[in-house]
């Protein structure tokens, strides 16, 4: 299994994006933001399930899952690339 993370301090929407994107090649992908900067409102709540992106804030050392993340089995050539570059590494 593959898993995607993007991490910003408060530009949700951007990250949210980027994570979107990473939906290519990963089975899963999270966004984590800063905690003391982001209120999770009804808005970036729906926004995330929408596309099935996972949401963490992030409080110092602890992470609080606000939003699970859906597994769903990216096949594109991009997956395939991925693993190809995991590998080589």
């Amino acid at each position: 299994m593959i898993t995607a993370v993007e991490v910003k301090l408060e530009r949700w929407r951007e990250a949210l994006a980027q994570a979107t994107s990473y939906r290519r090649f990963a089975d899963r992908a999270f966004v984590v933001l800063d905690g003391n900067r982001v209120r999770p409102s009804a808005e970036l709540r729906m926004a995330f399930a929408a596309a099935s992106v996972g949401l963490l804030l992030q409080y110092r050392t602890i992470l609080k899952p606000v939003i699970k993340a859906r597994r769903v089995r990216a096949s594109s050539p991009d997956r395939f690339d991925a693993i190809q570059k995991l590998l080589d590494v």
